[in-house]
């Protein structure tokens, strides 16, 4: 149980250090050198990704309307 508690202690210091001395900073840098619009160019998902996701979801939704009119059927 000690043991348990020591590694959860140091998973927890370590995680702690790697947000506020790595990924705040990495932040904070992106932030300040890349415009918000640039930024935000940059995050969009790409638009054929966005077409296949959404031809995927209405795959899924046919198949579900398949199966529920089979078991209405049944």
């Amino acid at each position: 149980v000690v043991q348990k508690r020591i590694i959860d202690n140091i998973a927890q210091t370590c995680y702690y250090h790697f947000i506020t001395q790595c990924a705040l900073k990495i932040d904070q840098f992106l932030s300040a050198s890349i415009p918000s619009s640039q930024l935000l160019q940059y995050m969009c998902e790409p638009r054929r990704q966005t077409n296949l996701r959404n031809k995927l979801i209405c795959s899924i939704q046919a198949y579900e309307q398949a199966l529920q009119l089979g078991l209405a059927h049944m």
